[in-house]
């Protein structure tokens, strides 16, 4: 078995991680957003509930006894955001490959809380907000895995 997790660095780097979340807060709380166009207790309830953590390396008190599968390798490695952009030189068609990975992890989330009306909209501002940020530089994400091998 193989997990797989996006971590942050404790400098936030330009790539870093925990920009998909800013960007995606950003494109819900601007002023052409979902306020007034749906409840506010809405807006207000919907808060981001991702966790992030920093990855130092090396185990912190796990129990080598316990549980039914030992880590037998693990894996750090980057990855650019946009899988194609060694091939568009473009920032907005870079921010809509982006918007569009992302999409496919959060819209279940924000379609159960505002509606299904309100994704395309709310995307296309997450597509812009990428776009502008990625106009800083190109955006790399740090990815760690870890393979896993059945106890015998």
């Amino acid at each position: 078995m193989a997990l797989t997790f996006l971590v942050s660095e404790e400098n936030m780097s330009i790539g870093d991680v925990r920009y998909f979340w800013i960007l995606l807060q950003d494109a819900r709380a601007s002023r052409h957003g979902l306020r007034g166009t749906c409840g506010e207790g809405k807006v207000v309830l919907f808060q981001n509930t991702s966790s992030i953590r920093t990855y130092h390396g090396g185990s912190q008190g796990s129990d080598s006894e316990g549980g039914l599968f030992d880590v037998s390798r693990a894996q750090f490695f980057e990855s650019s955001w946009d899988q194609f952009d060694d091939f568009v030189l473009d920032n907005v068609q870079s921010g809509a490959n982006v918007a569009k990975s992302i999409r496919a992890v959060a819209e279940p989330i924000i379609s159960s809380h505002f509606g299904r009306a309100y994704l395309m909209s709310f995307f296309s501002r997450y597509a812009n907000n990428i776009a502008r940020h990625l106009s800083k530089g190109k955006a790399k994400y740090h990815v760690l895995v870890f393979a896993l091998k059945r106890k015998e």
